[in-house]
């Protein structure tokens, strides 16, 4: 966590400046509690003071026009829809009107009415201008993530009079999705089928029910093949944890970094290699590495990071019990190349690209295994070359949850380092996240 605080920190410091000593009155939000779907009371920092400190921006603080409230995941559904009137609708449900007058609850608290309820279990982010004339613009805070709570589930304000259920929600991107299986089958006269698969189980679980970016998530990820030229042979289990971090001052257009610290096993499919590795990495979200063409949306998320750890279990004796240190860099991309028109409650098909970068570099002696003509594991010894690893695909989502793909992959994967030489392929794909409905 130390160079986690310290990397914060340089960016924070070399790109603010003195932007720090007038922002130091600025008022911050700290909560916002959902008394009805209807009413907001958003509550600051305790130097909040309208009378006083901020009586000069008391009348902007109660402007509705000066407030944002949107949801980013109702933001995108709404823009990818074709019919205009549907569209409309959407962009209403993703961007709720504020009505007047916001009031004062206190000197530190603001109660804001809405003009329509908002819908339960999304998350929506909330934020406040002051017109941008007595607090500068760089001193504005990031928006606040609040979600309004389901009044049916236990806990959450409700008597459980209505019965929900636990659906599987489409979702377009690998890396989102809590069950992932893409699935090939290849084959020749007079020859052997091959079968592959690249496949995900995780779940994601949220430290607070107020911020959806502060996560964990245990996993299971393998990528096979009975192809021995296409064959990645590499398995992953474990429990990612992710922090979030805004970055207010914005250099190079950087918004959010993630923080992802992954204590998880690597092994072949067979377990005759097994590896203890810790993956600490940095994701960077950034405005100027993402946007709209036309119909098509992108975004790009370059990364950097470290795997440490220590070999566990191996048959060849030069890599049994050997240390391992791999610095990495990559980067996720993500388009939406077109989507399809559907009704308000049907699926809308749609066509994405998607492509995953990884260079890793292997600073100690690391050992691979192969198999000699007679299937007996052999020791290939790694050089501290840089070891690639690229995957782009091409998905048509033609129904709930299922999609055709056609796939490139190149490079090698720990923690066999087996080369996956320029590989094409086409086959089904199921995907999708876990969501409660009501019956």
């Amino acid at each position: 966590m130390r160079y986690q605080i310290i990397f914060t920190l340089v960016i924070l410091l070399t790109a603010a400046g003195p932007a720090f000593s007038q922002c130091e009155k600025e008022p911050k939000i700290l909560t916002v509690r959902v008394a009805t779907p209807s009413q907001l009371v958003v509550t600051f920092d305790n130097n909040t003071n309208w009378t006083t400190t901020h009586s000069g921006i008391r009348g902007a603080a109660t402007d509705p026009t000066n407030w944002t409230i949107v949801s980013p995941s109702l933001l995108l559904i709404a823009k990818a829809e074709g019919n205009q009137a549907v569209k409309a609708t959407k962009l209403a449900a993703a961007m709720p009107d504020i009505s007047a007058p916001i009031t004062e609850s206190g000197t530190h608290a603001l109660i804001i009415n809405l003009t329509n309820p908002l819908p339960h279990s999304v998350n929506f982010n909330i934020n406040v201008n002051y017109d941008g004339t007595v607090i500068a613009k760089d001193c504005m805070s990031p928006p606040f993530v609040f979600v309004v709570p389901d009044p049916n589930v236990a806990g959450a304000g409700g008597a459980g009079a209505t019965k929900t259920k636990i659906v599987l929600e489409p979702i377009p991107k690998r890396e989102d999705s809590d069950i992932y299986i893409e699935g090939t089958i290849e084959g020749a006269s007079g020859e052997k089928s091959a079968f592959t698969i690249d496949a995900s189980f995780g779940k994601r679980f949220k430290f607070s029910p107020n911020n959806e970016d502060n996560t964990w998530k245990p996993f299971f990820d393998i990528k096979a093949s009975t192809n021995e030229d296409a064959d990645p042979d590499s398995l992953a289990f474990g429990v990612e944890f992710q922090q979030a971090t805004k970055i207010d001052s914005k250099p190079l257009g950087i918004t959010d970094i993630f923080f992802r610290e992954t204590p998880k096993f690597e092994a072949d499919r067979n377990f005759r290699n097994v590896n203890l590795v810790g993956d600490f990495r940095m994701h960077f979200i950034s405005d100027n590495l993402a946007g709209t063409i036309g119909r098509v949306s992108y975004d790009i998320v370059p990364f950097f990071g470290i795997e440490l750890g220590k070999n566990l279990k191996s048959p060849v004796d030069e890599a049994d019990g050997n240390g391992i240190a791999r610095p990495l860099i990559g980067a996720n991309l993500f388009a939406n190349l077109y989507t399809w028109s559907a009704g308000q409650n049907e699926y809308a098909k749609a066509l994405t690209f998607e492509t995953l970068y990884e260079r890793r570099w292997p600073l100690t002696g690391e050992v691979a295994l192969d198999d000699d003509d007679d299937g007996n594991p052999v020791g290939l010894q790694i050089s501290r070359k840089p070891h690639d690893y690229v995957k782009s695909s091409l998905t048509f989502d033609f129904a709930r949850n299922f999609g055709f793909k056609a796939s490139y992959e190149y490079g090698s994967l720990p923690p066999l380092f087996k080369l996956v030489d320029h590989k094409f392929s086409l086959g089904l794909v199921f995907k999708g996240v876990f969501a409660r409905k009501n019956k």
